[in-house]
């Protein structure tokens, strides 16, 4: 038959399926059909080593212990159909690397998270300008810079190889009265040397 119970109460079965099972101890069998462990070198000199094993395929997980320290980062690079890729950050220089490898098959029952949708608005908002705004019946008036006197319309008009931009300033009013900038000498000295 396909199952047997001895009279030790060992149950022998092609295939078993159960929500939880609860052991002490775990062993795999290991069989020229069927090897879900092995082992594996990575050479010196070697960045990226491939590991084929027909039990492999890109849903499965593939767990790696290194039986040598290992001088960089390393991590399982890709796994594909009946393969497998360890990777070392940088090729080893002190030997051969050997790992011990086990491959756990997977089978992914999950339903995709359906993701909610937003609900989707055919309607075109009308925006009206705001009050200080002009419309698009408004033509925009070039106002002068209230402290050259300069407007846009002469910005764009200026040529930096035939004017220069200073000559071209006028100031906003002609009746500005001079400032004292620099005080007299003399006064300048008595503040910054005091006498001796």
């Amino acid at each position: 038959g396909k199952w047997s119970i001895d009279n030790e109460g060992k149950l022998v079965a092609v295939e078993i399926e159960a929500e939880k099972v609860t052991a002490e101890e775990f062993v795999v069998r290991r069989t020229n059909e069927r090897d879900m462990l092995g082992e594996a070198v990575i050479p010196q000199g070697t960045q990226i080593m491939r590991v084929n094993n027909d039990f492999v395929n890109p849903q499965s997980k593939v767990f790696v212990t290194f039986r040598s320290k290992v001088g960089s980062p390393w991590w399982i690079q890709e796994v594909g159909d009946k393969w497998f890729e360890v990777a070392l950050g940088t090729p080893s220089t002190d030997g051969d690397l050997a790992f011990d490898y086990w491959i756990v098959g997977v089978l992914d029952s999950r339903q995709p998270e359906e993701v909610p949708q937003s609900p989707v608005i055919n309607e075109t908002p009308n925006i009206e300008p705001a009050p200080d705004q002009p419309n698009e019946d408004q033509p925009i008036q070039d106002q002068p810079d209230e402290e050259t006197g300069i407007t846009a319309e002469e910005i764009l008009e200026f040529d930096p190889a035939t004017e220069s931009p200073v000559e071209n300033i006028t100031p906003a009013s002609e009746n500005v009265a001079p400032q004292e900038i620099i005080p007299e000498s003399s006064e300048l000295l008595s503040q910054v040397m005091p006498a001796l």
